[in-house]
């Protein structure tokens, strides 16, 4: 296979976007529980994640793609944490930042666990009243997700004005979206107008 065959099919994974996973795999994503936060100009993505494993696989790497986009700054992981889901304590687990493809490698030590779930938070740089929340990856796994469920907190007073999916406001001012049988075809996208401030324009300007 050529570099450039090779390149093509990487952008591709990218583009249909959570995670890149290799089909051979020992692995099943099973369902995820996603906080986004906005404040300031900060999204931070609270992702807890369970899979179901085959037996006999001692680690398992995964790519954790981040969203590019010209709307969108940096982005890095704070923590990746995992646990049995027998457990009730959390385990650190390795992961390395990556910049081409943009993302996070995840080293998990699964060793024997029959399931298991994945906590990881990462923060982006806004540059304008938009997010993106990658979804889209789920169709590199082959199946829907069991269950999803996204919850969207904004910044005291703000408006959401757009939403990709149809999330719900709560009595405590959140944005909530759950669904089963998840198989997205499109990302979680949301933009947001402040009190007493105009949309932001397309080119990142308010």
């Amino acid at each position: 296979m050529t570099r450039a065959m090779r390149r093509l099919i990487a952008t591709g994974l990218l583009a249909l976007a959570a995670f890149a996973v290799r089909a051979q795999l020992p692995l099943a994503f099973d369902s995820e529980l996603i906080r986004l936060s906005v404040s300031g100009d900060t999204l931070t993505v609270d992702g807890l994640y369970r899979f179901v494993a085959e037996p006999g696989a001692p680690r398992v790497s995964l790519f954790y793609p981040y969203p590019t986009d010209s709307l969108l700054g940096a982005a890095s992981t704070e923590f990746l944490h995992w646990r049995p889901d027998s457990a009730e304590s959390w385990r650190p687990a390795e992961f390395r930042e990556s910049q081409r493809p943009y993302g996070a490698r995840w080293i998990l030590p699964v060793a024997g666990a029959a399931a298991f779930e994945v906590r990881t938070v990462y923060r982006q740089r806004l540059k304008t009243r938009y997010a993106r929340y990658i979804v889209t990856t789920t169709a590199a796994w082959g199946r829907p997700l069991t269950r999803a469920r996204f919850e969207l907190r904004l910044p005291p007073g703000a408006a959401l004005t757009r939403a990709s999916f149809p999330f719900a406001r709560t009595e405590d001012g959140r944005w909530d979206f759950e669904a089963e049988a998840f198989l997205p075809d499109e990302d979680i996208v949301v933009e947001w107008e402040l009190a007493g401030t105009a949309p932001a324009s397309d080119d990142g300007k308010p």
